[in-house]
């Protein structure tokens, strides 16, 4: 056993020795019993917002509805198999997205975009491994 003198026990609770989660305080049973209180508040099935909604916009405008034309997007332009090829080269010899779009007349997302959706990994990888062996001879 240790030499230690041990402090008497003090008390934590703030209101009463009684106070606790099921002890009947009212302090803590207001607050355990919050949810079930809001549900008993709220109509049926229905939840109440905890902030009230007021319109900002004059009733004056509420006839005056502006429609929105819509806009017809232009037709996409597809790559051609020569675009491609040329793509693929490019890209095979370290050229950036970025040097690539103006080089094909395409933009440089067009460029990403054209790569990825066509899988073309594989074919710039076996190009630039064509493009070394002929660079080592």
């Amino acid at each position: 056993m240790s030499r230690s003198i041990k402090k008497k026990k003090t008390g934590g609770k703030s209101v009463d020795r009684s106070c606790g989660n099921n002890k009947g305080c009212p302090a803590c049973e207001g607050n355990r019993l919050h949810k079930h209180k809001k549900k008993e508040l709220t109509p049926r099935g229905k939840r109440l917002m905890s902030l009230i909604f007021t319109p900002k916009i004059p009733k004056e405008f509420s006839n005056q509805v502006k429609v929105k034309p819509k806009v017809k997007r232009p037709p996409p332009i597809v790559w051609s198999d020569s675009d491609l090829t040329r793509l693929i080269n490019l890209r095979a010899m370290g050229v950036s997205f970025k040097e690539c779009g103006p080089l094909t007349d395409r933009t440089m997302s067009a460029c990403v975009a054209a790569v990825d959706s066509n899988n073309l990994y594989g074919s710039i990888s076996a190009r630039r491994h064509v493009l070394i062996k002929e660079i080592l001879r």
